[in-house]
């Protein structure tokens, strides 16, 4: 008998030392990545090198999330320019002054939005280096002060990069950016573009809060980019909590049934504004208390005070994600320019600009962080921005075959049975009518019922609970035969805690137990709808490396008990068994000590040794 592991990873993604200092362009193993996260304030950037190392040495991919990044002529004119390919400058600046008028409270783009959109359609979403935006700088009219603030933001990225990196994509928002540079060599490798965003402002659509995603696959590996701006104000954890779930909900590639977490990593860094929460009645006394906690250098014992790490912990957003742990002083509210660093009295020093990681569960050894710091040096703003270096191990292929190995005439079988949902959520608020019987005495208007009459029941209108059922996938998609029909369960109707009877079994179409290990199984939850898409209540993902170290148990079977989660929260468990049936390249896996391949079966001295044990494979 094997157990699954702790549902979801522990909060805090410790920093690992960095074994190889090459990066993928350079012959190494890993796709090395800086993460720059800053809210400039709206202020002009006066130097990098405080901020991003220049040209961003051993750096295959370089991300900028950019809040508040709006400034104008007159705020730049004092800074001399770096030089710079001014046909490749006003490409860009041209893009930027369709954006200039977007209205704040625009709708956002739509989930299946591609990377390239036609340029009528590409009202808030910047063109690429590439395929600047036809007919922008004739379609808005320049506003001289923020072209000019713009040219200065997007020169001093690139030339801190150098002409080695090449804009990949970008998004923007207003005055929110994500902008991903990508190494002029291993732009061959990019495939699968997709970007996004999600407004999460005033009413909910206003673009003055939200998040701006780009997507990509590179060497078999999917990862997507976020950047945003969260609600501000101390008090306002949950409508901050509220945006995770918005940006998570609204931005939706691949599978559409599923969010982000469906992809290989999530790297999302951005001014999240959570806050520290010390204790305290008076905001003096909170100041002071998270004041002389950095003056003495325990930042440790601030972060017992996280509003985020808590979120996380608990549930509310971002479950299943980590971040690094900051062990520098918090990064907001700062005195623009001030050195050493001053904290404004007006807040309380608080950890805003963060970095946060979700992984695949069997692809989280895969990603470490070795470098994290808040960016004490960089003088532009109010707050500091963030840095970050990440390694990123290309995601291993799986060997898949339409026919079993040689070995063996049976592929890899899993049974699941005693599949059983707990606390789930309803996401569907709607009503729903119920046929109900009447009691023996009584119609439904409380008149007695006359003797030998039919009772036919009548229809009542109840508030929706859900109709779950379960719907079987793999990483990579191809363990399964993915021209079948798709492997689920049963609907059990109206039912927040549903048992599924039926006990699927999934095939798994690898060439042998190795590759099996280096996939997932996720379990989709979905309330169907007798009108309209059916709703998707949450998902489990189940990495085979443990269920099929059940295969070498006595019993083989793997019992397991998951929290469900839905856009970065906590709705309900989800708990079963599965019976392990893995014959191996060698021959059949252990089970219950008796399992046999049919090459053992011919070799067999006995008819009993030869039934083996009546396993879905026997």
């Amino acid at each position: 008998m094997a157990d699954a592991a702790s549902s979801r990873p522990p909060v805090l993604i410790e920093l690992q030392e960095e074994t190889e200092d090459l990066a993928l362009f350079e012959g190494g193993q890993c796709i090395k990545i800086l993460v720059a996260s800053a809210n400039l304030g709206n202020g002009a950037i006066e130097e990098m090198d405080s901020w991003v190392p220049k040209h961003a040495p051993h750096t295959d991919i370089v991300v900028f999330g950019l809040q508040e990044s709006t400034y104008g002529s007159a705020d730049a004119s004092h800074i001399k320019l770096a030089e710079k390919d001014e046909k490749l400058v006003m490409e860009e600046v041209n893009a930027s002054l369709k954006l200039s008028t977007v209205n704040a409270a625009s709708r956002d783009m739509e989930n299946d939005e591609e990377a390239d959109p036609p340029p009528e359609e590409k009202d808030d979403v910047e063109a690429s280096r590439d395929q600047p935006s036809a007919g922008a700088e004739e379609e808005a009219v320049p506003d001289s002060k923020f072209v000019n603030g713009d040219k200065h933001l997007l020169r001093s990225l690139q030339a801190q990069l150098g002409s080695e990196f090449t804009l990949l994509q970008r998004v923007r928002r207003l005055q929110m950016r994500i902008r991903v540079y990508v190494r002029d060599s291993l732009m061959k490798d990019i495939e699968e573009v997709e970007v996004g965003a999600e407004n999460t402002g005033f009413a909910g659509v206003g673009a003055n809060k939200g998040g701006q995603v780009v997507k990509l696959k590179i060497l078999n590996t999917t990862i997507m980019f976020v950047s945003s701006h969260l609600a501000a104000h101390e008090g306002k954890c949950g409508a901050r909590n509220d945006n995770v779930e918005e940006i998570m909900r609204g931005v939706r590639f691949g599978d559409k049934r599923k969010d982000m977490t469906q992809f290989d990593h999530v790297v999302w860094c951005g001014d999240l504004n959570y806050r520290l929460t010390p204790p305290g009645d008076e905001k003096e006394t909170k100041w002071s208390f998270v004041v002389d906690l950095i003056n003495q250098g325990r930042f440790q014992e601030l972060l017992a005070y996280d509003e985020l790490q808590r979120e996380i912990q608990e549930g509310k957003a971002f479950a299943g994600f980590q971040t690094p742990p900051c062990d520098w002083a918090p990064t907001f509210k700062v005195t623009r320019g001030a050195t050493p660093t001053e904290y404004n009295p007006k807040r309380i020093p608080s950890y805003c600009d963060r970095l946060v990681l979700h992984s695949q569960p069997h692809l989280r050894e895969n990603l470490q962080v070795h470098h994290y710091e808040g960016c004490h040096g960089f003088l532009t703003s109010d707050h500091k921005p963030l840095l970050a270096r990440i390694s990123i191990e290309p995601t291993p292929s799986v060997a898949t075959s339409t026919q079993p190995g040689q070995d063996c005439a049976f592929f890899p079988q899993l049974r699941f049975f005693n599949l059983r949902g707990e606390g789930l959520v309803v996401v569907d608020e709607g009503l729903t009518l119920q046929r109900k019987k009447r009691s023996s005495t009584e119609d439904k208007t409380g008149a007695p019922t006359p003797a030998g009459a039919e009772d036919k029941g009548y229809w009542t209108v109840d508030r929706a609970k859900a109709d779950p059922y379960l719907v079987f996938q793999a990483s990579p998609p191809t363990l399964l035969d993915t021209k079948a029909a798709p492997i689920q369960t049963e609907v059990v109707s109206q039912d927040l805690a549903p048992l599924w009877k039926t006990s699927p079994v999934v095939t798994l179409r690898a060439t042998d137990h190795v590759e099996i290990t280096r996939g997932a199984i996720t379990l989709l939850i979905m309330d169907h709808d007798m009108v309209g898409a059916h709703d998707f209540m949450g998902a489990v993902t189940l990495p085979l490396q443990d269920i099929c170290q059940a295969a070498e148990t006595e019993d083989g079977v793997f019992h397991f008990s998951k929290e469900v989660l839905r856009y970065g929260r906590i709705h309900g468990m989800l708990s079963g068994s599965i019976e392990v049936n893995v014959p191996g390249a060698s021959g059949a896996f252990p089970h219950k000590g008796r399992c046999i391949s049919p090459r053992q079966v011919e070799e067999a001295n006995t008819l009993e040794k030869a039934r083996g044990c009546n396993c879905t494979v026997c």
